[in-house]
């Protein structure tokens, strides 16, 4: 049978040769997507070469699972299990068209952190590193690319990061979809540094984070959620049903769990975190300013079983407080969990809170 042989020119990455099919791990451990040396680096991003890195990775490492991948402009390294079902982590790589093996590593694997790489939108990584620059304010940036769980249970992330050389960087976190999540940038002005002075406030964004820590948690039973400008920090079961706390921190679009939390004699008053009205919140927090006579970009909510004798006035058993502080003065409002306020105290002199 003839075999029609077609030359393909790539208008990005001109010497890139593309392979019908894959040649397999050779002798020395590696497979190859390129039939000849290469004269030049080859571009990690160029348009369409991501997916096809993934495959060579997959191809070396014996399966979809992974713990995590880096991309770099020029190369891109990975962890795997050894083989399919073990416990043990290799490292991998992929450089000049080229997947390999690299050897062991001493961490530790645990099953849950692992990630399936074909459920991730690899296009979309792509489609992220080119938004960056103007995401970002960087005009000058380097790049790379992070896919992980950060926690066990925790969904996974794609995290691009942007330097210079002037020591300025932004962050650019999205879910395996190449949904955004979470931008920070050290350029003022840029649509990165606008999203993080935003906050967590604007209700799709807070309820993306609770859905994050539930996740992790693996339930709705809280013993208490801070939410701040920034982050989000929380403590509930080990487990669902478990008579043992954790602590659990949701940052730049990541949820870690943090370890054991002391114990407290509130941990018997857990609360289910979808009894919150999260867009209530919302509103109390842009409210806050005009009660308390206080302007605080930082303040921080906390939801919460019903506890101190201010809370008798809430008429439902979860309530919210907000708390507030400047140079000068500090204030605290409580709420039930409609964003109904039902005490105030501190404030101003002269605002609502102090004459509450």
């Amino acid at each position: 049978m003839a075999v029609l042989v077609v030359a393909v020119v790539l208008p990005v990455a001109a010497w890139l040769v593309l392979r019908p099919g894959s040649t397999g791990p050779s002798s020395s451990g590696t497979a190859s997507t390129a039939a000849v040396d290469m004269a030049e680096p080859v571009d990690v991003w160029s348009v369409g070469l991501v997916p096809q890195v993934v495959d060579d990775l997959v191809e070396i490492a014996g399966g979809a699972q992974f713990v995590a991948i880096d991309l770099y402009p020029t190369h891109v390294s990975a962890k795997a299990p050894t083989a399919p079902g073990v416990t043990t982590i290799d490292r991998y790589s992929w450089r000049d068209g080229r997947a390999a093996r690299e050897g062991p590593t001493s961490d530790r694997l645990d099953v849950d952190e692992l990630f399936d790489v074909t459920t991730v939108e690899w296009t979309s990584v792509e489609g992220l590193v080119a938004q960056v620059r103007n995401l970002t304010g960087i005009d000058d940036a380097s790049t790379s690319v992070s896919v992980e769980r950060v926690s066990a249970g925790a969904p996974v992330r794609l995290r691009v990061y942007a330097g210079d050389d002037y020591g300025r960087h932004g962050i650019v976190t999205a879910t395996a979809m190449g949904e955004i999540v979470w931008m920070k940038s050290d350029i003022e002005g840029s649509p990165a540094f606008e999203w993080e002075a935003a906050g967590l406030f604007p209700v799709e964004r807070t309820q993306q984070a609770i859905d994050d820590l539930v996740e992790v948690v693996g339930g709705t039973q809280f013993v208490e959620v801070y939410v701040r400008r920034t982050s989000v920090s929380a403590k509930a079961p080990t487990t669902p049903g478990a008579t043992t706390f954790d602590g659990f921190t949701w940052r730049d679009g990541f949820v870690e769990r943090n370890g054991a939390a002391p114990r407290s004699p509130r941990d018997e008053s857990m609360f289910d975190i979808t009894t919150v009205d999260w867009a209530a919140v919302e509103g109390l927090v842009a409210q806050v300013p005009d009660l308390t006579g206080i302007s605080d970009d930082s303040p921080y909510v906390v939801a919460r079983r019903k506890y101190w004798s201010e809370d008798r006035h809430a008429s439902t058993p979860t309530v919210l407080g907000v708390m507030v502080s400047d140079d000068y003065y500090s204030a605290y409002i409580t709420a039930d969990a409609t964003g109904k306020i039902v005490w105030m105290e501190g404030g101003a002199p002269g605002s609502p809170a102090a004459q509450w």
